[in-house]
């Protein structure tokens, strides 16, 4: 833990929550490892990022999952996020880097999807990397698939730093600081199908209220 998240067991069944000023969560490098798919491996098997959370504060840009760790100057890994400022609207976000060393469209792929508005309570956030090539990827929002995506960058495959400044971290990304709960974190080196998907909420809801 960074900068001791608040832990409760009642709220979202037990559940971490973030102040928005520092707090998450990291791995080393090391230990994050098997949750670091190569683009062969996206392409084979798929990966997906999961997570039962709530934003909390307004004007908020979530960065849920990266291997950016500290340093968000630096492109590489995957990365997820949820951005609710004010400006954009409410979008879900997926990236991969290549760790060129670059910052720019061309160290990176990136997909959005504004389809759905900011949630306002606990919500089931799924991002399904279905192969390395950015057209498969697809996000969801509780038990409603994203239909109208965007998509931008020309990086190559993904890459990742072997120092722990390249591990992963939960919550934040350098000055970029999740205000929000986090109840359930789930990783998948698989993409999951749609019905699956709509499994796991449909098994779980009851827990979140719905």
């Amino acid at each position: 833990m960074v900068n001791s998240p608040t832990y409760s067991a009642t709220v979202g069944g037990g559940s971490f929550s973030f102040d928005g000023v520092d707090d998450g969560f990291k791995l080393a490098a090391s230990t994050s490892a098997p949750i670091r798919p190569s683009d062969s491996e996206l392409t084979s098997d798929g990966f997906t990022v999961q997570m039962w959370c709530k934003l909390t504060g307004s004007n908020n840009l979530a960065r849920w999952w990266n291997n950016n760790m500290f340093n968000q100057s630096k492109y590489r890994g995957l990365s997820v996020l949820y951005d609710a400022r004010t400006a954009y609207g409410g979008r879900m976000i997926m990236y991969k880097f290549d760790n060129d060393g670059g910052t720019g469209s061309g160290s990176r792929r990136s997909k959005v999807l504004s389809q759905f508005s900011i949630p306002t309570d606990f919500v089931l956030l799924t991002y399904r990397y279905d192969s390395a090539n950015v057209n498969d990827w697809r996000m969801f929002q509780n038990d409603s698939k994203g239909t109208s995506y965007s998509s931008s960058g020309s990086g190559g495959a993904v890459g990742y730093d072997a120092t722990d400044d390249g591990g992963l971290m939960i919550s934040r990304n350098g000055s970029l600081v999740t205000q929000g709960i986090i109840s359930e974190i789930i990783v998948y080196d698989v993409a999951l199908t749609d019905q699956e998907v709509v499994d796991n909420f449909d098994n779980t809801k009851a827990r979140y209220g719905y």
